[in-house]
């Protein structure tokens, strides 16, 4: 009808404007017809409505906190924080959003936008933490339940960057932890791990299926948005397909990728006011737990959320009085409960009819449950051991095996009903220098997986013992009669490293400034996950507090749980007077026996001069370091190393969990063995089906024809390194066979244990031999001719993943899957025992689906699995080809990049013409082939290195035909050969097909 609808907040339409040269305006719009005056609205929250044609003012609708307004034929609505209301019954709600609390949006502006479209319906596009998407209403006063579309858009779905917790139940859940991200100097998308939620991507929960495909990504909102990451969601668990998350505050569950259907608040537990602070949970058939230490409980909830039954921590300890601080939980479908206390290195095992404590071989990082009744700890020694359960209801060490990267950090570990086990892991490469802040950089990350296989028996070591861990390879895997194949052993391992016994003195600042910045959460964060680093059977603590005045806590022996407790309810008041907490210290452990450290915690800030204090503590031998959070109120490294001496080194700014970790470890003069092996002999015996190739072993072994066997007797092995052997056998027989019979290790360890193990047996395939070829002398015709290359080729196929690539070819199929089928032609007309082959695919990023291969299976999985994604930043496609040249490219081979795009560069011209500039400098060929008509020519033309080596190809019909194009070129352009006749096509475009 030409009604108009203006969200207005509070402010009146009727006040004068500023007087301007001219004619004054009249009070109407000039188009519409001259009439007698309306009433002027009156300062009004709501919304104002103006009359058709006239545009006058007709009636307000006062709604205190409206967002948005749209009209249309399904009617007339306003939107209100998390709610759509029918403006003319405000009072009734049509749709709240089923959200159980309301922390602010990720981006400013309403969290609601409405549109009323001519068709009919109602649409909503919502920003919130929760979901970034569009809400659909196809009836929405009769039907008002939405359908939702999109999701969270940032991050970029470019994989984990950052997974810090992971769950397995239907796919692999992987829990985000917030990152930032920048630009590097080639235009490289770089990610760094944030500490404030202002320069962070919003916490996000991705679901991935077993082949590392991306199956959806929820937004997760924990505490308040501008907090620091100690208040950010910190654990996830999977019970099928009900999630749940957990924050320090808060678990929530959600069903599917949809919005919660639950919270529970841990205050609803417990005394009025008492502290809280969660810190892990699981959940299986129906169960619930989470630990919250600052309660010193386990909770137990129903599948609905409803109080089961609280568990104090203390009951579970075996040590002390005082209860222990587990790290992680896991649970067992039958009913056992598995709690892991990482400064003690032991498991709580509380079955269904008894409980136990079982000592394991590192201290456990995180823990997973399988389906078996296994229960698999992630030790911080770089290696996972899954602890079997045995007949009497004990468990015992089943298996272990090193991780890939010692590099990266192993973060979490899961495993789901399949067997598999799943372990995220990050590189982050900080600043390592004391000054260093939280600055850094994550270089790489994501999910390790590890499928189950059958391990030989054998003799596993008890707690104490190190652990080793064999494995063994067949390369190739798949081989004809009368090849041979290389048996490849490698053996890694740890041994047990021993602390001594602390007498730490923990002084915490928690005066006024700590507020700021999040700077308390982050020390209370730091301070609990150290205590759970301490055993309490071993060491001693002493707590000191200070805001003002200095408050020693008196703690009974091992009262980890009390110290927890105390630090979960610190509240920021009062002055930073730091010189009497650290003369309280002292004075707690003047007299204890062994090492004594005191640790303040603190912003920095401090008012006073402890330079005085700080000498005492040192003159009864007693050193003194500081982690310092900066705040607002931090006064430079200079002021903040008063609190050690001036001593710098003994400063750490923003540590994060690692250097934590290494500080204490550091404090306990944590030792590890230096040797891993003392002395080993290794015999490897071979079936008859298998013939040795003589003198192919490495390192050399004895062949004992007799016996089929090799041995090898082995010296020292270090501790940091791995034992790498190989030789070569040749199949007698064709079909599916393993490659040994038996191969033992028998050994003395880095701490004089004696052991044996035996490797895995590999098995390989066996093809008939091809019958003999035979020689066909053909008639030959040729435009030009080209010498055969004499050198090799790396080449690089660099495939436009856009989604208009899913769109359908001409052939069934989509533009995707037809140069799949094309580029994978194009690798089987290649030479792979001469050339070598990887594959990128891009769109808003790429992706290096496989570096340089000769592979020809790896190959075509690499070209297969290549995914859909938003953009086409070719010079991103060019870029990682280019990596892959430099680090991986043979300097004897000549190097070729093969481009193809359906679309146009999504970025400025000049960044893909830049990266084809360095790919020439390297002395890169560059082709590009353009699919179809909505392309750039122009720019594709300059890409292409030498001049005219650009095609089209019209279709997906001739990209086949493009593809052989350019293997005929090779031999002319690589610098193989010269033509023999003038090249067609010559600094001209080249079009494929009609």
């Amino acid at each position: 009808e030409g009604r108009i609808y203006v969200v207005n907040h509070g402010r009146s339409i009727g006040t004068a404007p500023t007087p301007s040269p001219g004619p004054p305006p009249t009070r109407e719009p000039s188009l519409a017809p001259g009439q007698s005056a309306t009433p002027e609205p009156a300062a009004t929250d709501g919304v104002l409505v103006f009359a058709p044609r006239s545009f006058g003012f007709e009636r307000a609708h006062p709604i205190p906190g409206v967002g948005d307004v749209a009209s249309g034929p399904a009617g007339t609505f306003v939107s209100r924080e998390l709610e759509i209301l029918p403006l003319d019954r405000p009072d009734r709600p049509l749709y709240a959003l089923p959200f159980p609390d309301r922390p602010r949006a990720p981006a400013e502006g309403p969290r609601l936008s409405l549109e009323a479209p001519s068709g009919g319906g109602l649409a909503a596009s919502l920003s919130h933490c929760y979901f970034q998407g569009l809400l659909r209403f196809d009836a929405p006063l009769t039907d008002p339940m939405p359908a939702a579309f999109g999701g969270i858009d940032r991050p970029l779905l470019a994989g984990p960057a950052l997974p810090r917790r992971i769950a397995a139940g239907q796919g692999l859940n992987v829990l985000q932890g917030r990152f930032s991200t920048s630009r590097g100097p080639e235009g490289d998308i770089r990610y760094h791990p944030a500490e404030s939620a202002l320069e962070s991507e919003p916490q996000s929960l991705q679901r991935w299926d077993v082949a590392g495909r991306l199956m959806d990504q929820l937004g997760v909102c924990a505490g308040d948005p501008e907090a620091p990451a100690a208040t950010w969601a910190r654990d996830v668990a999977a019970d099928g397909e009900r999630l749940y998350t957990l924050d320090p505050g808060f678990v929530r569950q959600r069903v599917g990728p949809h919005f919660p259907t639950w919270s529970h608040w841990s205050g609803s537990t417990g005394e009025l006011g008492a502290p809280h602070y969660l810190e892990a949970l699981d959940a299986v058939a129906g169960r619930v737990e989470y630990l919250d230490l600052g309660a010193g409980e386990l909770i137990r909830l129903d599948a609905a959320g409803a109080l089961v039954g609280r568990t104090p921590l203390r009951n579970f300890d075996g040590v002390g009085e005082g209860g222990f601080l587990p790290v992680d939980i896991a649970l067992e479908a039958a009913g056992t409960r598995f709690l892991a206390d990482a400064g003690a290195g032991r498991l709580r095992i509380d079955g269904p009819r008894e409980s136990s404590w079982l000592a394991l071989h590192d201290r456990p990082r995180r823990i997973a449950s399988g389906a078996d009744g296994q229960v698999f700890v992630l030790g911080r020694g770089g290696m996972v051991h899954r602890y079997d359960p045995q007949p009497d209801g004990r468990y015992a060490l089943g298996a272990a095996w090193s991780l890939p990267d010692p590099e990266s950090e192993a973060l979490d570990i899961a495993a789901d009903a399949g067997g598999r086990v799943y372990v995220s892991f990050a590189r982050v490469e900080p600043l390592r220098s004391p000054a260093g802040g939280s600055t850094a950089s994550l270089t790489r990350a994501g999910v390790w997986v590890f499928e189950p296989r059958p391990a030989p028996s054998s003799d596993l070591p008890p707690a104490g013992a190190c652990v080793l861990a064999p494995d063994k390879r067949a390369s190739p895997e798949v081989l004809d009669l009368g090849q041979s194949t290389e048996i490849q052993l490698r053996l890694t391992g740890a041994c047990p490293g021993e602390a001594q016994a602390i007498s730490l003195a923990l002084v915490v600042d928690h005066s006024g400034s700590m507020a700021w910045n999040g700077a308390l959460e982050r020390a209370r964060e730091a301070g609990i996950a150290l205590l759970q680093r301490l055993d309490p059977g071993r060491d001693r603590l002493s707590l000191v507090g200070y805001a003002g005045d200095a408050e020693l806590l008196s703690l009974a022996d091992g009262d980890l749980a009390g110290a927890a407790a105390y630090l979960a309810a610190l509240e920021p008041a009062g002055a930073s007077q730091v010189s009497d907490a650290i003369d309280l210290a002292r004075l707690a452990i003047a007299d204890a026996p062994g090492r004594r450290a005191i640790l303040v915690i603190s912003d920095g800030g401090h008012r006073d001069d402890p330079t005085a204090a700080v000498a005492a503590a040192r003159a009864a031998g007693i050193e003194v370091s500081a982690w310092v959070f900066r705040s607002d109120d931090f006064r430079g490294l200079t002021w903040a190393a008063a609190l050690t001496g001036g001593d710098r080194d003994r400063v750490l700014l923003d540590p994060d969990a690692v250097r934590q970790a290494d500080w204490l470890d550091q404090a306990q003069a944590w030792s590890i063995p230096d040797t891993l092996l003392e002395s080993a002999t290794l015999v490897d015996q071979l079936p008859d089906n298998m013939r040795y190739v003589e003198g192919s072993a490495r390192p050399n072994a004895v062949y004992d024809a007799a016996s089929r066997s090799l041995t090898w007797r082995l010296g020292p092995l270090a501790a940091a390194d791995a034992l790498s052997l190989s030789f070569q056998v040749e199949p007698l027989e064709a079909g599916l066979w393993p490659t040994n019979a038996e191969a033992e290790l028998r050994y003395r360890d880095g701490l004089g244990a004696r052991g044996s193990l035996r490797f895995p047996l590999p098995e390989v395939r066996v093809r008939p031999a091809p019958p003999r070829a035979g020689t066909a002398f053909l008639p030959f015709l040729a435009r030009r001719i080209c010498r055969d290359p004499v050198r090799p080729l790396d080449l690089v196929l660099v495939v436009d993943t856009s989604q208009s690539m899913g769109a359908a070819g001409l052939d069934p199929g989509t533009k995707l899957g037809a140069a799949q089928a094309a580029a994978g032609d194009f690798v089987d007309r290649l030479d792979l025992a001469r050339d070598r082959v990887a594959v990128v695919g891009f769109n808003e990023t790429a992706t290096v689906a496989l570096g340089l291969s000769a592979d020809r299976a790896r190959i075509g999985l690499a070209l297969s699995g290549l995914t859909l994604g938003a953009g086409t930043r070719i010079d991103a496609g060019l870029r990682a080809a280019r990596g892959i040249l430099q680090t991986e490219g043979r300097t004897d081979a000549g190097s070729v990049v093969i481009l193809l795009t359906d679309g146009r560069h999504g970025g400025p011209a000049a960044d893909p013409l830049l990266e084809s500039d360095r790919l020439r400098r390297l002395g890169s060929l560059i082709y590009c082939i353009g699919l179809g008509d909505d392309l750039d020519p122009a720019l594709l033309e300059a890409i292409a290195s030498p001049p005219g080596s650009f095609l089209v190809s019209p279709d997906t019909a001739q990209l086949g035909e493009a593809y052989r194009a350019i293997l005929e070129r090779l031999a002319c352009d690589s610098g193989g050969g010269s033509a023999a006749s003038a090249r067609p096509g010559r600094g001209a475009l080249r079009r494929i097909g009609p």
